[in-house]
């Protein structure tokens, strides 16, 4: 139901098979190739497996490379320099493709006095995950509603008792993890499988969404190794044990398959009492889902609902104006989409398609003088705009010239 999940899947997939090429390099070395190409390609379908390399370097630490000396061995050397040079590939793609390899700069959100919040923020959402992980419930298909992921916020939330607890968690988890590795191996191994993988993730640099269960797709093999220990740990009860804990996934997954049935299942999932019930994106989302069923009542009543809760958001404002405009009520549209407009900074796209809609407005209320000065305004200011809008703005403007001319 969301395709930009489709980027972490490829990545895990991708990613696992990376893993189990390189592992049987050991009795055949000619896979150590398609290893690396493996990973670059995990590497285009998301950045999140980068940490592929560093979770082989941890089965082969803990498994298999006893021996001190054989990691500086000239074939040891070259099988990890190859994947420095795929990372090295990468990157060049990656800058030429975005203009940098960080477009909008590393950490840009976490500057001073926030680094150390953004450290605890960063840690407590690991531990988060962590704790998702081993109990998937109360799961959401949105959170970025939640207060902790306001990057302009974090250092009042830093400070919150159980923020502070949950990422002093993490450091501690892992020493342990390091310090069980010879007596419960796969137990130390899952562990630091996880907040490995979780490493391009856990927001120590900012990304787009904050938290997505998608994230744990190649975290959630370290779950399934402490899983797997546990049941091995059960010698006389590991078969029923296994059963339960299959059963209770299996029902897990069937009941939030219904949440992502369609746009109106995944939407009023989030909008829930017990997820984020005030979330305008979802609100909005809602919204568009209702126009394209047809449905303008519903569609209306979605908006007014975000709006209620988020009265500034400018894409609640534009769509909400948007709608009003096709059922015809001009003053309300007026007023929303002089708001809208009003809370747009620049002339990006969506504040082009705002004075658009405006612009309709004003000269269905015979004021086409004005629609034709806040054209040519938009049109001039604007940056790169699609080509089809841009054209539908020139042909509304000079509809506007034309009516407008004294006769």
């Amino acid at each position: 139901a969301w395709i930009v999940g489709r980027g972490d899947l490829l990545a895990a997939v991708l990613g696992f098979a990376a893993i189990h090429l390189h592992l049987s390099g050991r009795r055949r070395p000619w896979l150590h190739g398609l290893a690396v190409l493996a990973w670059l390609l995990a590497l285009f379908g998301k950045l999140a497996a980068a940490p592929v390399p560093l979770l082989i370097l941890l089965i082969e630490w803990r498994f298999h490379e006893r021996r001190p000396r054989r990691w500086l061995e000239p074939a040891t050397v070259g099988r990890y320099g190859a994947y420095a040079i795929a990372a090295l590939v990468y990157l060049s793609v990656r800058a030429d493709a975005m203009g940098s390899v960080f477009p909008s700069g590393p950490g840009v959100t976490w500057k001073e006095p926030q680094v150390f919040a953004s450290v605890v923020v960063a840690g407590a959402l690991s531990f988060r995950m962590l704790w998702t992980a081993f109990l998937p419930a109360g799961l959401c298909a949105d959170y970025s509603a939640d207060p902790v992921f306001d990057s302009g916020n974090l250092v009042p939330i830093a400070a919150d008792p159980l923020v502070f607890l949950a990422a002093a968690a993490v450091p501690v988890i892992v020493v342990a993890a390091v310090l069980a590795g010879r007596r419960a191996p796969l137990l130390s191994v899952g562990l630091l499988w996880f907040f490995l993988a979780l490493i391009p993730v856990a927001q120590a640099i900012r990304i787009g969404a904050v938290m997505a269960d998608r994230f744990l797709y190649l975290p959630s093999a370290g779950i399934a190794l402490l899983l797997g220990a546990g049941l091995v740990a059960l010698p006389r009860f590991r078969v029923p044990a296994g059963a339960v804990l299959l059963a209770a996934l299996c029902v897990l997954t069937w009941h939030r398959e219904a949440a992502w049935r369609d746009d109106f299942s995944m939407n009023r999932d989030v909008l829930k009492a017990s997820n984020y019930p005030a979330n305008a994106d979802a609100w909005n989302r809602l919204g568009l889902a209702h126009s394209r069923a047809g449905d303008r009542a519903a569609e209306l009543d979605a908006y007014r609902e975000g709006l209620r809760h988020a009265p500034a958001n400018r894409y609640l404002l534009k769509n909400f104006g948007a709608a009003l405009v096709q059922a015809g009520r001009l003053p309300e549209a007026r007023e929303a989409l002089t708001a809208a407009l009003s809370h747009s900074r620049s002339m990006d796209l969506q504040a082009a398609k705002i004075v658009y809609n405006l612009a309709l407005v004003l000269m269905r209320q015979g004021e086409a003088a004005e629609a034709a000065r806040l054209l040519d305004r938009a049109l001039e200011e604007a940056g790169r705009l699609p080509a089809d809008l841009r054209q539908r703005m020139t042909v509304l403007r000079d509809r506007a010239r034309r009516i407008a001319a004294p006769r």
